[in-house]
């Protein structure tokens, strides 16, 4: 599973706090972005905010006092809510100068330095979680009444020289009308897998536990058939 991360606002890297190969955590800082704009606007609007609050209260109390009209003060009121909404907003924007890791995994690739411009869609670096590493696969149409979820498969690597026993975990409900194919998935873990590397899938797709299995070259042929030679012992 990868994702490209990206900043969620435009502005210029200031800090890359990670490196290729590194494991980060979900919520994990990777960057920060340039925010000295912003914070000069948040300041600016704080000013405001403080005289909107010194205004209210000074308000308040000539009113307590029954000095003044109740629309002055509801007014005062109204303008502070209103800048705690801004600066509220205005935080929130400015979070998004910090880039963070939306989920647990390993840096495969870093496209950013400090300095380099960044804008939402522009990727900073590639995270790759293999936890929910599978298996797909193109089956033949002409399997689709044996090859079904659930069957029991072999996974074969020839790169690392393994096999594992594993299950299909799902069935694509659709024959592709190019190739006339179907899709499967099948669950996968470990250690040593690499994503995109090449399988090879043996699918069973019959079972008879009460079958007897015999070496080819001990079958007969005559004009009536294939036959066997059964021994005294019954073998």
């Amino acid at each position: 599973d990868e994702m490209m991360l990206t900043p969620k606002m435009p502005g210029t890297v200031t800090r890359v706090l990670i490196k290729v190969g590194d494991n980060v955590k979900a919520g994990q800082v990777i960057a920060y972005m340039d925010d000295a704009i912003m914070k000069q606007s948040m300041s600016q609007v704080q000013t405001q905010l403080d005289f909107a609050k010194q205004n209210f209260e000074k308000l308040d109390r000539l009113w307590k006092q029954g000095i003044g009209t109740e629309v002055q003060l509801l007014g005062a009121k109204t303008q502070v809510e209103a800048l705690e909404k801004q600066i509220a907003t205005m935080h929130e924007q400015n979070s998004g100068n910090t880039v963070r890791a939306p989920r647990s995994g390993t840096i495969d690739e870093l496209f950013t330095k400090v300095g380099m411009p960044a804008s939402p869609g522009m990727p900073m670096a590639k995270l790759v979680t293999k936890s929910g590493l599978k298996v797909v696969a193109d089956i033949a149409e002409g399997f689709s009444g044996k090859v079904k979820q659930g069957n029991e498969v072999l996974l074969q690597f020839p790169d690392l020289n393994k096999e594992i026993k594993a299950r299909i975990g799902y069935v694509s409900q659709t024959i592709n009308a190019l190739n006339r194919t179907y899709r499967v998935d099948i669950p996968v873990s470990g250690p040593d897998l690499i994503p995109n590397m090449i399988t090879k899938i043996r699918v069973i797709d019959y079972k008879n536990d009460k079958s007897i299995v015999i070496p080819i070259n001990c079958i007969q042929k005559s004009e009536s058939g294939d036959y066997v030679l059964i021994s005294e012992n019954g073998k």
